[in-house]
């Protein structure tokens, strides 16, 4: 991080402990640390939740939160937070705890110097950070840099659980490019990979940032919508996408088209499962496929339930 200011979220609730770490950072060597106070976990959520930290250094005895609750509850609400520890106790099973619960290190209170402090903040931002880049890339497409198969499979899940539980309505959408083999066998893969590249980019601009677009492999996209108002929210979005997709790419000094269809289904609070939900929106998309393509159905009760999905 060089000369960089790091900045520290430091939840402790004895002011001469806070005064400490202060002053253990502050010395001349142990780098440049923009230091915010609190002194309850209240404070720390409400601060967390209006301003990004670079490290938090927890008290494990809090006002409102005590012990290991403290890290699991911080691990729940900023999991991307590193966390160390400072504890008045020098317990190994209590820092063996603390860091299996999500914690990055576990110092013990008036041990040590600024350095030995300074240090640990340091290493536990860079593990955390190797952590996350070891994790995006375990969930993420790595030519779109889109989310995979595995994160699009856990964030339904988590769609289906949130509109259950708000009965709020949600849909889902599969979608498939036209005939983009024949881009791949005519202009080279290298084209086609750039296309999807493209085409995947087109896609998450038709659509809010908490929603989900992802890539489920070859030239197959799926797209998660939260909190819809009606079904004529699914509509402008297929829409929009249809328009989007069908406007001509610049690639490799060449200009190409393409289009795609897509399948859709909805779901809200009844109790659907992610596999049924998939099996629904590729029973659309199937529908889109053999109708004409270059457009959008929605799954229909009784219609062709079929997923093959490279037989159309």
């Amino acid at each position: 991080m060089g000369t960089e200011s790091v900045k520290i979220l430091l939840v402790e609730d004895q002011p001469a402990d806070a005064g400490l770490v202060r002053e253990m950072l502050a010395v001349d060597d142990a780098g440049r640390f923009d230091i915010s106070h609190v002194t309850s976990m209240e404070a720390a959520l409400a601060l967390l939740a209006r301003e990004r930290f670079d490290a938090l250094l927890l008290d494990l005895s809090l006002p409102d939160a005590q012990g290991l609750t403290a890290v699991t509850q911080l691990q729940r609400e900023a999991p991307w937070l590193p966390i160390v520890v400072l504890s008045g106790l020098s317990d190994e099973t209590i820092a063996l705890k603390a860091v299996q619960a999500g914690a990055q290190d576990f110092l013990v209170k008036g041990w040590g110097e600024g350095r030995t402090l300074a240090r640990a903040l340091r290493h536990a931002i860079a593990r955390k950070r190797s952590i996350e880049h070891l994790a995006h890339l375990a969930s993420h497409d790595p030519l779109t840099d889109l989310p995979n198969r595995i994160l699009f499979q856990e964030r339904l899940a988590r769609a289906v659980e949130h509109a259950r539980r708000n009965r709020s309505l949600a849909a889902l959408l599969l979608l498939d490019l036209d005939y983009f083999k024949n881009i791949n066998d005519t202009f080279g893969h290298e084209t086609g990979d750039r296309l999807l590249q493209a085409v995947g980019q087109r896609l998450k601009e038709c659509v809010r940032g908490r929603d989900t677009v992802a890539r489920l492999g070859g030239d197959e996209f799926a797209v998660i919508l939260e909190d819809l108002t009606t079904t004529e929210d699914v509509v402008t979005v297929a829409e929009k996408m249809l328009r989007s997709v069908a406007q001509p790419f610049t690639l490799n000094g060449g200009e190409f088209s393409v289009n795609v269809s897509i399948g859709i289904t909805l779901f809200s609070e009844r109790d659907y499962d992610t596999e049924r939900l998939v099996r629904y929106a590729d029973s659309a998309l199937y529908q889109a496929k053999t109708g004409g393509r270059d457009d959008y159905r929605f799954y229909q009760p009784g219609a062709l339930d079929i997923r093959s999905a490279k037989n159309y």
